[in-house]
C-alpha cells in the first residue's frame, strides 16, 4: 500500500512539474520585464496561461511594448507589472492619460483603478495638447 501512494505522489509530481513547462514566462522583444500569470500573451501563451480578462499584446513596432485592452477604455500601454504588490502600471501611447482617466470604464474588466500612487508633480504635466496645439486640461 505504502509502495502505491509513492507512485501516486511520484506521477502528480512529475504531471505538476510538466503543466509547468507548458506556460513559461514570456516578454515582448527587448521590454525590461516578463508576463507570467495571471496574465498571458496573446501569440505567446495559451490561454490557460492566465486568467480571462488577464490578455496581453504586444506592439509591431519596434521597440515592442506591451498592450493591456480594457473592453470600453481601449488599448493602453504596459509600463509594469509588480506581481508581489498586485499592480499594473499603464500609460496613454497618445500621451495624454488625464483624458482617458476620466472616461475609464472598469465594469467589463477584473481590474480596479488604485489612484494612490497618482500625482501630478508640474501642472503642465497635466495637461494635453489639442488639434490648435495648445495644451489645456482635458
Amino acid at each position: 500500500m505504502g509502495v502505491l501512494k509513492i507512485i501516486s505522489f511520484a506521477l502528480l509530481l512529475i504531471q505538476e512539474i510538466h503543466a509547468g513547462n507548458d506556460c513559461p514566462s514570456q516578454s515582448c522583444g527587448d521590454n525590461p520585464f516578463v508576463v507570467r500569470f495571471p496574465f498571458w500573451l496573446e501569440g505567446q501563451q495559451l490561454q490557460n496561461c492566465g486568467y480571462p480578462g488577464f490578455d496581453l499584446s504586444c506592439t509591431s513596432q519596434k521597440p515592442q511594448v506591451v498592450v493591456l485592452n480594457l473592453p470600453h477604455s481601449g488599448d493602453f500601454w504596459v509600463r509594469n507589472i509588480n506581481y508581489l504588490m498586485q499592480e499594473i502600471q499603464l500609460y496613454d501611447p497618445n500621451g495624454c492619460l488625464p483624458r482617458r482617466l476620466l472616461s475609464l470604464n472598469l465594469s467589463s474588466s477584473p481590474f480596479m483603478a488604485g489612484y494612490s500612487k497618482f500625482h501630478i508633480p508640474q501642472l503642465s504635466t497635466g495637461l494635453c495638447e489639442d488639434s490648435s496645439g495648445h495644451h489645456r486640461l482635458p
